[in-house]
């Protein structure tokens, strides 16, 4: 499994509300991944669960 579906399973698993992601902006390569683990957590979370990215 990839980190965004890791993120979702235990999201779900655990049945929580919110799920809080967030990461600071130190290189172009870092934005690049946090973006596409975020993207992908928000395309597979299910709707019951609210997304909230800081960052």
């Amino acid at each position: 499994q990839d980190a965004a579906a890791t993120i979702v399973d235990l999201s779900a698993t655990m049945g929580v509300d919110f799920l809080h992601i967030g990461a600071t902006q130190r290189t172009a390569l870092a934005k690049l991944l946090r973006g596409s683990v975020v993207t992908s957590v928000a395309q597979q979370l299910p709707d019951s669960i609210q997304l909230v990215i800081f960052g």
